[in-house]
């Protein structure tokens, strides 16, 4: 018999729907301060990027910029504490959704272990989810076919989410060399653009994962009711 998923289904998108909110309102205060930056940057007289920020927010004291600068490092901590517990919520999700497919459909392609071990792994965590995924939707959809719940997802769809999860991850590693090797305003400038792209990418990405869970879980709650009435 299945297990109900749709209660962790719920904390999944709760959280996502959290790290979108805040990633949004991140994006703005990255470019804002990219803005400001920008317009300075022609008046730049030397590689010190902390005396820029303080020349240009001259009007304000030195605490108010400190104080400033400290509130949106706790923004961000929070914003990491709940990625964090974003992505276990998720993982609990997927985990049972593909053990249910398990018990509903037999035999799988991966044991359902690999729900969790294939995010891990390093080299596998770069195909193996994606492929965990398609079969849960493909054999999903192939258990609903005379169900009115029916799943409409199509491969490209999923691919599109799979492609962006990647490009996420890559140009996060862009954003760490790039931050690194900043001496001056100009390449933190080129740094800080990259964080904003990246922002950007992730927005996308936590939107269309919204997609995917909403659509399996609809059709997971017809295939438990069937399970149940059976």
């Amino acid at each position: 018999m299945i297990l109900p998923n749709k209660t962790r289904a719920k904390a999944a998108l709760l959280f996502i729907s959290i790290v979108l909110v805040f990633s949004v309102i991140s994006i703005a205060i990255q470019y804002y301060i990219y803005k400001v930056l920008s317009a300075a940057l022609p008046l730049a007289e030397s590689s010190c990027i902390e005396c820029h920020i303080y020349k240009i927010f001259s009007d304000y004291s030195r605490k108010s910029i400190e104080d400033a600068a400290g509130a949106y490092f706790v923004f961000l901590s929070v914003l990491f504490f709940i990625e964090v517990v974003c992505v276990a919520s998720f993982l609990m999700w997927f985990y049972r959704a593909y053990g249910n497919l398990y018990k509903k459909a037999g035999r799988l392609k991966y044991a359902k272990g690999w729900a969790f071990g294939g995010w891990i792994v390093p080299l596998l965590n770069l195909y193996m989810p994606f492929l965990m995924i398609r079969e849960l939707f493909q054999k999903t959809a192939e258990l609903l076919k005379d169900s009115p719940a029916k799943i409409v997802i199509s491969r490209h769809k999923i691919s599109i989410w799979w492609f962006l999860w990647i490009l996420n991850w890559y140009v996060n590693i862009r954003i760490l060399m790039a931050h690194k090797k900043a001496e001056d305003l100009e390449q933190y400038l080129g740094a800080l653009g990259i964080q904003i792209f990246s922002t950007a990418i992730f927005i996308l990405l936590l939107a269309k994962t919204i997609h995917l869970i909403l659509t399996c879980s609809k059709a997971e709650t017809q295939l438990f009711e069937e399970s149940a009435q059976g």
